[in-house]
């Protein structure tokens, strides 16, 4: 229950909230505004929980996770020229989370988010991009992706009306009734796999 806010850092290396050897902490409903780097977790932490935090960065990434193991859940992520999530480590969870990135200068190619390492989950998202990419898996491996908002908001600004579900039954109740012209699906669903569809 906390607010950070810095405006005049002088160094990329400023990070309001570090963790380096931190086990089995919890960061619950905090605000972050700074124009450095917001949240950033070393390789040597494990089994941390981030959840509730409005995190609000301009120049650099919001939150950079490199540890294992964290939780990281209902938390609004929001960068203005960099990537808003950046994560590589194993068993990492990213679950209802909105996630989003407006680019406003030329910083090259950004992302929303930047998911790599083995055994994540990554789930009940949403991923906002204003320009370019708004979600990249380098080197992203059994992991879990599903009942992500990603593809709905490009959609809908395209004058197409959207429906999204996480699960196969629900489709294919829809699909029942007559409804809709085109699905897109994931091939891991909860419930089937989107193969036999």
């Amino acid at each position: 229950n906390n607010c950070i806010v810095t405006t005049n850092s002088t160094t990329t290396n400023d990070y309001p909230i570090h963790f380096t050897g931190t086990n089995q902490s919890t960061i619950n409903n905090n605000t972050v505004l700074v124009n450095t780097t917001g949240i950033r977790f070393e390789s040597n932490t494990a089994n941390n929980t981030i959840n509730g935090t409005r995190a609000n960065t301009t120049d650099l990434h919001t939150l950079v996770i490199f540890g294992s193991d964290h939780n990281i859940t209902q938390n609004t992520l929001f960068s203005s020229n960099r990537t808003a999530l950046s994560i590589s480590g194993s068993g990492n969870k990213i679950i209802n989370n909105t996630i989003s990135t407006n680019r406003t200068a030329n910083t090259g190619t950004i992302y929303g988010a930047e998911i790599s390492g083995t055994n994540g989950q990554v789930i009940n998202n949403t991923f906002i991009n204003n320009r370019e990419y708004t979600i990249n898996f380098p080197g992203f491996t059994n992991g879990l992706f599903f009942n992500n908002t990603v593809v709905s908001h490009a959609l809908t600004r395209a004058g197409m009306e959207v429906r999204s579900t996480g699960n196969a039954a629900t489709l294919w109740r829809w699909v029942s009734d007559g409804d809709g012209d085109l699905v897109i699906t994931d091939v891991l669903l909860p419930d089937e796999n989107g193969l036999d569809l």
